[in-house]
């Protein structure tokens, strides 16, 4: 981020003309903007995952709508808030207004709306996230400590990992419920929306993946209990997961 009170938006334009004249419009306003086309580039990764953006803004073009596909992918690194400009409503229907917030979109815009109300919406959202980002939560996993906000995992004051947006949900879903089972379908239903096979494979892969994650510390252990759900269990007694919030 260029500067550190000066709010950075990713926009993501399939026609970069328009996000060219959307972007400069928008750095008159104070933000700074980061113009991109219809696809995340490695460099668009590290940025999220660095938090060096604070909203992601989507152009919807009939010949080229990748939008579902990127707001699932940027889901899977970070929660990052997301606007979605939507075509003109004669070109749009309510499935897919749906499909959008379902795919977590945060907000869809249709084209008509003034570039001016756009901006308000923005900084409306921003005040909400900087309200929001004002307590940090950590959970002491171990000999690790979660920043649930950062998605990161700490051992030893060194950040060992950096989660994505999946894996920091699950993750907090079992450290808040330690030595408790965390039922299958609640996790599917609350993280993945929906409750079927193949999410039911995706969450079997994440838990996996956050064994191997904190696979350092053998005291800490997540079990599987066939066909009911999981959880986190530390197997030393005097080391205890705890829980604290800063403002």
């Amino acid at each position: 981020m260029e500067n550190n009170l000066t709010p950075t938006l990713l926009l993501l334009y399939g026609n970069n003309t328009f996000g060219q004249v959307v972007g400069e419009y928008l750095q008159k306003l104070g933000f700074n903007t980061v113009i991109g086309g219809d696809h995340l580039t490695a460099e668009h990764r590290r940025g999220i995952a660095d938090r060096q953006f604070e909203l992601c803004l989507m152009h919807l073009t009939p010949e080229n709508d990748r939008s579902i596909e990127l707001i699932q992918e940027i889901r899977e690194i970070r929660d990052l808030p997301i606007f979605v400009c939507a075509p003109e409503p004669d070109n749009f229907n309510k499935q897919e207004v749906m499909a959008y917030y379902e795919a977590g979109a945060d907000d869809v815009i249709i084209h008509t709306l003034s570039t001016e109300v756009l901006a308000m919406k923005i900084k409306a959202l921003l005040r909400r996230s900087i309200v929001k980002k004002e307590k940090r939560r950590y959970y002491e996993v171990g000999s690790y400590t979660f920043d649930v906000e950062l998605q990161t995992l700490t051992r030893n004051g060194v950040v060992q990992n950096r989660l994505s947006g999946k894996e920091s949900e699950l993750l907090e879903a079992l450290v808040s419920r330690q030595n408790k089972l965390v039922e299958r379908g609640y996790i599917l239903r609350t993280i993945w929306g929906i409750d079927n096979y193949f999410n039911g494979r995706s969450l079997s892969v994440y838990v996996n993946h956050l064994r191997h994650l904190l696979a350092d510390d053998p005291a800490i252990r997540i079990i599987s209990i066939h066909g009911k759900g999981y959880k986190i269990c530390i197997d030393d007694e005097e080391i205890n997961i705890s829980f604290r919030e800063d403002i």
